[in-house]
């Protein structure tokens, strides 16, 4: 009877930090997985956008920020870690926008990028998203 009662305390504080684990994931999206960030920028600047209008949705947030535009889309291998065999197939759209979207941290501070793929008509034709975690 004695062993039940010590375990009580013992079993509502694991419940209570997986509770508080839990909650934490879930104030903050950018601790959802990369698909899911995904799919929420999509809904704010979805396939088929200019990239002008892309550029000033990223402006308008407060924590969005671009990194660079360069004449050349990203790379697929850079997001999914596919092997490559250098041929362009590999490569999302002919210009692309690299932005950061915001960063968390627990123990390691953990950066989300996301790049945005337009075709030759400046249409965003695709997104990747990725997290960046710096640590030992």
């Amino acid at each position: 009877m004695r062993k039940m009662k010590r375990m009580k305390p013992q079993v509502i504080c694991i419940v209570v930090a997986v509770a508080a684990l839990l909650l934490l994931r879930s104030l903050n999206p950018l601790r959802r997985s990369e698909e899911q960030i995904r799919k929420d920028v999509l809904m704010i600047t979805p396939i088929g956008m200019d990239m002008q209008d892309v550029i000033a949705v990223i402006e308008s947030k407060k924590k969005w920020e671009i990194r660079w535009i360069a004449d050349h889309g990203y790379y697929y291998r850079d997001f999914y870690n596919r092997p490559s065999n250098g041929g362009s197939e590999n490569q999302i759209g002919v210009q692309h926008i690299r932005g950061f979207i915001g960063q968390y941290n627990i123990v390691f501070e953990t950066a989300v990028v996301v790049c945005w793929g337009f075709d030759e008509n400046s249409m965003l034709i695709d997104i990747a998203v990725r997290k960046d975690i710096n640590g030992p």
